[in-house]
């Protein structure tokens, strides 16, 4: 018996389908089915072949009209055995009966596997070096599955150049089975090199032969109005994913690539004031602070992400000094201080640092020199 664990191992048993040519044609298929007196009644036989068309491909044709192959019980039975294929042409009287039941629609839309994309969640922004999770739910509405292995690919395109990124996911779309709905939630890195702009995010399930992988004819496309780009045979799921630096959210060190990050939780967060990239906040990062203080669009030291450095992006540098771990306090807006405040509080900050700033200050100086 053909089992989940077995299903695609590329044993002999795993490419064995099921062929019926008498396809719900009689009590037992004319002769189909012929050990119903023997302990293998008919829901027997169907349970098993059930169970194993689960994982590999079942159809085959009708023979006559026959009360078993009537609409409702065609289509029941259909999706018990998890049917792929059926000869369109054979046997003419029973196709007939669908068309006028008014069933023969239905039956040839959900042969084989047919995905219909429900939902999908995302962020409206990510920080380049962020982390951009995504869930989404398909539901097969086919009767039946896929048989032919498949990758699942989450695509990047910049709106502006055209460029596109790709990202396999660690999913088996296999296993998505016929009448089945399948919730995903996966994490993706964001590139810090990764340009500022406008994205379209996407779903791409190409052939895995290299020669088809870039022919839309063979990729798959779900049954949904509007997502579909005929060009390229991505599914598109959003068109406007703003990549900023202004934009919410922590980033990390070492994501250098768009791919999937199986745990999150491994990954070192940046800190907002760790202006030098280094993996701690300390007087390199205050002097950076000091280069560009006032300045719009800087290069570094504009730890709250509003386009400027002020008094604001020293305080948080202030609690995160020592590679504290990003807080609450860090993250959240921190209100304007009173001018006389602000100088009081840097005054006395700047004289606890002088040695320090007064040999980094020379970095600068340097560096305004040769500018």
């Amino acid at each position: 018996v053909i089992t989940a664990e077995t299903a695609f191992d590329e044993s002999n048993l795993s490419r064995v389908g099921h062929h019926n040519d008498c396809f719900l044609s009689s009590e037992n298929d004319m002769g189909t089915y012929i050990h119903q007196l023997l302990g293998w009644p008919l829901e027997r036989e169907l349970e098993y072949i059930g169970g194993e068309s689960r994982f590999s491909p079942h159809g085959g044709e009708t023979c006559t009209l026959h009360d078993r192959n009537k609409s409702e019980n065609a289509i029941s039975e259909m999706e018990m055995l998890h049917t792929d294929y059926l000869n369109i042409d054979w046997h003419p009287d029973v196709i007939q009966r669908w068309i006028d039941e008014g069933s023969y629609h239905e039956i040839s839309r959900r042969l084989g596997y047919r995905f219909v994309l429900r939902t999908a969640e995302l962020p409206g922004e990510i920080r380049p070096g962020g982390l951009l999770e995504l869930q989404f739910d398909i539901e097969n509405v086919g009767f039946g599955e896929l048989c032919n292995p498949r990758d699942v690919e989450v695509t990047l395109k910049n709106n502006a150049t055209g460029i596109l990124e790709t990202a396999p996911l660690q999913i088996d779309p296999r296993f998505w089975e016929g009448g089945g709905n399948e919730h995903v939630q996966a994490y993706l890195s964001i590139p810090e090199t990764m340009t500022e702009g406008t994205y379209t995010i996407g779903l791409w399930m190409p052939d895995k032969e290299s020669p088809l992988r870039n022919d839309v004819r063979y990729a798959i496309r779900f049954a949904n109005d509007g997502v579909w780009d005929a060009m390229t045979g991505i599914n598109e799921l959003f068109t406007n994913l703003q990549i900023s630096k202004a934009a919410a959210g922590s980033i990390y060190f070492g994501l250098t690539e768009f791919e999937q990050v199986l745990d999150p939780g491994s990954l070192q967060r940046i800190l907002d004031s760790d202006f030098d990239r280094d993996g701690d906040v300390d007087g390199e990062d205050l002097v950076t602070w000091q280069c560009n203080y006032g300045l719009f669009s800087p290069e570094g030291g504009d730890a709250d992400r509003d386009g400027d450095v002020d008094g604001n992006d020293f305080l948080i540098w202030q609690y995160q000094t020592g590679n504290l771990p990003s807080s609450e306090l860090a993250s959240r807006a921190v209100p304007e201080l009173s001018s006389w405040l602000l100088i009081s509080v840097m005054t006395l900050w700047l004289i606890i640092c002088r040695y320090l700033l007064f040999i980094k200050s020379f970095k600068c100086l340097i560096g305004s020199a040769i500018g």
